[in-house]
């Protein structure tokens, strides 16, 4: 998991350097950090030992919850670190969190359900899909929002539930791929 560590490192950098410039505005970095750290849920489906440990009797979907634990660590930890460095530079109200965590399950519930889909289908590069389609599935939406105002878009209070929608799609579809496919 070298690469989730690195993509949640540069999820850190925007916050960082706000900090050193002394900003007053952090939601945009704290949105770049959800947007960054949500991808790393399409390394839930890399799994080097799958082809050894598909015999066993543990569960593709029960090593696929240990996997999505340690990235959860990792992604909890990288957004407290944002969410600390920004509320040392200005209050937490206006950052929203709620609306951020409907955000981030959207983001990684998309990425986690797209990499288990291509997984599924033979692809043969399932978790960088992943990881690029949940960011900018989010981005997708939020520009059509623009047109279709039944759409939520990031950072905006119109019609911002339905974000656990799209959560709850997501991460639906990456629990029906987690399957065993013989079981």
């Amino acid at each position: 998991m070298p690469t989730v560590a690195a993509v949640l490192a540069m999820a850190a950098i925007p916050a960082a350097t706000l900090v050193v410039q002394g900003a007053d505005d952090f939601s945009g970095a704290l949105i770049a950090a959800i947007l960054l750290s949500g991808a790393t849920a399409g390394y839930l489906v890399e799994d080097p030992a799958g082809d050894t440990l598909s015999p066993s009797p543990t569960s593709l979907a029960r090593r696929r919850l240990l996997r999505l634990a340690t990235i959860a660590l990792g992604v909890t930890v990288t957004l407290l670190l944002v969410v600390v460095a920004a509320t040392s530079q200005v209050p937490i109200g206006p950052l929203r969190l709620a609306d951020r965590a409907a955000e981030l399950l959207a983001v990684t519930g998309v990425a986690a359900g797209t990499a288990g889909l291509v997984q599924r289908s033979g692809g043969a590069a399932a978790a960088p899909t992943g990881a690029v389609a949940g960011p900018l599935s989010a981005l997708l939406i939020s520009s059509l929002a623009v047109r279709f105002h039944g759409l939520p878009a990031i950072a905006s209070a119109a019609n911002h539930d339905r974000w656990w929608i799209v959560a709850l799609v997501g991460w639906t579809t990456a629990a029906w791929v987690s399957r065993d496919p013989y079981r």
